[in-house]
């Protein structure tokens, strides 16, 4: 799966090495695709404010959380009932998907998330910055760990 700057998604097979369709999926660029651990759902963040949840199946959008403000990054928890975003505005939020309820709200960042993965149920990895990247680990919204490398 690639997301495009136009807000398309193309589907590309790799066994046939071949574009197999092309989604309308955003009104804007899509800054990030995550497919989810069991494969069963396809997440995509975009510019334009959305967070789409796709079924892998069929390709059509299930789900849909709008924002007011661009989405950077996006990630699925293991069991498929959480759902992390990050927004352009230095804030991180986690949702029940099903309920689209949010469960908790991390916005102590000095710079855009721009990578985020639950490594289960309960702990989230966030990472930012690129001249000086901050990665960190929290437990349902509590930091446990952080960690600054400065690249040269």
């Amino acid at each position: 799966y690639i997301g495009t700057g136009s807000g398309k998604l193309v589907i590309f097979d790799t066994n046939q090495d071949k574009i197999v369709d092309t989604i309308p999926v955003a009104n804007g660029k899509i800054n990030d695709v995550e497919l989810s651990q069991d494969k069963k759902y396809l997440v995509v963040a975009s510019s334009d404010k959305s967070v789409k949840i796709l079924d892998t199946q069929t390709n059509k959008v299930i789900g849909e959380f709008n924002f007011d403000n661009p989405i950077l990054a996006v990630n699925l928890s293991p069991q498929n009932d959480k759902l992390a975003i990050s927004k352009a505005n230095n804030v991180v939020e986690v949702y029940d998907k099903d309920k689209k309820q949010m469960l908790y709200k991390i916005d102590n960042f000095q710079n855009p998330v721009i990578s985020l993965a639950f490594a289960n149920d309960e702990i989230l990895i966030t990472a930012s910055s690129i001249k000086t990247p901050v990665v960190k680990i929290w437990k349902n919204g509590h930091l446990l760990k952080k960690w600054i490398q400065t690249i040269e």
